[in-house]
């Protein structure tokens, strides 16, 4: 009953929303953390 109540944020509803968005990141980046650091690794030896 949204409408009755004017403004009404469902805070629950948004934080499930967050929480499907975030995963996938975190998931690809937990995948290729390691590539990810040897690759800033590599990339800052002087020379």
């Amino acid at each position: 009953n949204q409408l009755a109540a004017g403004y009404y944020t469902d805070y629950t509803l948004m934080l499930a929303g967050v929480v499907v968005s975030v995963l996938p990141v975190l998931a690809l980046f937990a995948v290729l953390a390691r590539r990810i650091v040897s690759g800033v690794m590599a990339g800052a030896v002087k020379g």
